[in-house]
């Protein structure tokens, strides 16, 4: 078989759609069959490490901001329904980064995947907004690409960036890591988009 079949086939298997909650039930993997994703059933179900991100409405963005835990550090991941393949990317990251925060602090038994926290006892909290269906994040925050990554703490906004590569305690002296990193291989990790990024901006802003 061709490197490129072989690479279409590894694409299917590591499609799996997130949990809506740390207490859903357990997916089937996906896997690339006839030019078409068709749940595998030659393997048990498993619970996929990917957790969902709760949407937040207009009606309740206020709301929810000011009424966080204290302490506790909010991201809104901004996206829109009219740049999807931006957007899915971004929420695809952050999924990654909400399973490892419900792993890691929501005291998650890692056998049955359930977590014996709240959302509003965990250190951080990840959320979505679609700047399509309103335009009071664009017109507050002068929002104009997505995604954009809003980081609350404490009700104030403490960071606002479209990627994860900004550093709090950078001075004018300090080299400027997008520049430094122009000369490596073009990768997510030249743009600020790992999990790794994401964990060390939040507990930064923090």
């Amino acid at each position: 078989e061709s490197f490129a079949y072989s690479k279409k086939l590894n694409k299917g298997w590591k499609c799996v759609q997130p949990r809506h909650h740390p207490d859903s039930p357990p997916k089937r993997a996906p896997v690339l069959m006839g030019g078409r994703f068709e749940t595998c059933t030659r393997f048990p179900v498993h619970y996929t490490k990917k957790i969902r991100l709760d949407p937040i409405k207009t009606a309740k963005f206020d709301d929810f901001i000011n009424t966080a835990t204290r302490g506790q550090v909010v991201l809104v991941c901004c996206i829109s329904a009219a740049v999807p393949l931006a957007s899915s990317k971004a929420i695809a990251l952050l999924e990654d980064v909400h399973g490892a925060i419900w792993e890691q602090y929501g005291g998650m038994d890692l056998a049955t995947r359930k977590c014996a926290r709240k959302a509003e006892e965990l250190p951080f909290r990840l959320t979505q907004f679609d700047i399509a269906e309103s335009r009071i994040l664009a017109n507050r925050y002068n929002v104009r690409s997505v995604p954009m990554f809003l980081i609350y703490y404490n009700g104030r906004l403490v960071y606002l960036s479209n990627t994860f590569t900004t550093r709090y305690d950078s001075t004018t002296t300090d080299h400027h890591e997008k520049v430094d990193r122009m000369y490596e291989p073009v990768s997510k990790k030249a743009f600020g988009h790992t999990p790794q990024d994401v964990m060390r901006t939040l507990e930064q802003a923090q």
